[in-house]
């Protein structure tokens, strides 16, 4: 299957970014270091403490991880634990099985069993819980609001959200942060989301495409794609998302229930790995931005800029935040993708925290 390609040719396996807005002038600067890890143990010069997911003594057990969207930022740990062997001193040998196109695609790997965990916006797997579908939440990969903008021309005749209405907007899928976080700006400055349709455009570079076409009005773009359509001029931010959204919990760990069921133990090192790859991430910024910016084509200095602004808003977490699990539920709620009558005690039991893993649910309780 051929690349995905961004408008200068380059691939796409990791250009996107997802996080606050960048700020071009000026990054606040501060002074990370490892996070103490949730599942205890003692933190090596890799990362990979001595807790409770273990180390390497044998033979490395196979999985597979599916990500939403290639190229964001919010896959940055993941790629960083793979390229430090973060995973393969807790035994697990991960790869890579990729789904772009948003979070339905990524959790339709799932529940086909095409890899062992996905990451996807928390939307779909909502979706797919309430269909009575085998897939359940084990922990946060990522909150925030995503630093996601929706742009239009630079001389188009948009210049309020209000100037949406009838207007066609372009979103990854009907089932990702794309489209929840569209409704959720709408319904915050009071229009209708039903008065807007969705175009489900794919990818950023996608929905650039159909833009510039005219096929949409106005489409989705991450963060710094959206700064680097402005800066060369082929486009114009008309929504910033974190102006209007704060709280989401953006991404999460996806598998089958009854695989985990199965699987506990498994499933559990991966947790427990991914956090101890975003602690070593946050302890070594600079050697995690050159892994990241090469793996997503982009400036070693844009890409620790990136990790930064992300570590310092505390979007890198396994944990789950419950008024951003509200926050989805709403969206979809607005957006008629579930019954309206659903509440969040009735998302109970979407999730399953293995046993060991650093998970906790902050802010409430489900």
């Amino acid at each position: 299957m051929a690349k995905n390609r961004d408008h200068r040719g380059r691939s796409l396996r990791f250009r996107t970014v997802f996080g606050a807005p960048l700020a071009i002038s000026a990054v606040l600067a501060a002074s990370l270091t490892a996070c103490s890890s949730s599942g205890g143990g003692s933190t090596d010069s890799t990362g990979a403490d001595s807790g409770a997911a273990g180390g390497n003594s044998g033979k490395l057990t196979g999985v597979t991880v599916s990500i939403s969207q290639p190229g964001s930022a919010v896959n940055a740990g993941l790629i960083v634990g793979i390229n430090k062997k973060i995973f393969n001193q807790c035994g697990l040998d991960v790869k890579l099985a990729g789904a772009g196109g948003g979070g339905g695609d990524t959790t339709h790997v799932i529940t086909t069993g095409a890899a062992t965990f996905a990451m996807p916006a928390l939307a779909s797997p909502m979706i797919a819980y309430l269909q009575h579908q085998d897939v359940t939440v084990i922990g946060g990969e990522a909150q925030g609001t995503n630093g996601m903008a929706y742009v239009v021309k630079p001389d188009s005749p948009l210049k309020k959200i209000s100037q949406l209405v009838g207007k066609k907007v372009g979103v990854s899928n009907p089932s990702s942060s794309s489209q929840t976080n569209l409704v959720a700006v709408l319904k915050a400055v009071g229009i209708d989301p039903s008065k807007v349709k969705s175009v489900s455009v794919g990818e950023v570079t996608s929905g650039v495409t159909a833009l510039a076409s005219g096929a949409v009005d106005a489409t989705w773009a991450n963060y710094p794609d959206a700064i680097d359509l402005v800066d060369r001029g082929k486009a114009r931010v008309l929504i910033n998302v974190s102006d209007y959204v704060k709280h989401d919990q953006y991404g999460v760990i996806l598998a089958k229930k009854s695989w985990v069921k199965k699987n506990s133990d498994t499933a559990a090192k991966f947790v427990t790995c991914l956090n101890r790859s975003y602690q070593w991430m946050q302890a070594h910024l600079d050697e995690a931005g050159a892994v990241f910016a090469k793996e997503a084509d982009i400036s070693q200095e844009l890409a620790v800029k990136t990790l930064k602004l992300e570590a310092q808003s505390g979007n890198y977490t396994t944990d789950l935040t419950v008024p951003g699990i509200q926050y989805v539920l709403d969206t979809v709620k607005a957006a008629g993708q579930v019954p309206s009558s659903t509440k969040l005690s009735d998302l109970k039991g979407l999730f399953t925290i293995p046993k060991g893993a650093p998970v906790k649910f902050t802010g409430g309780t489900l």
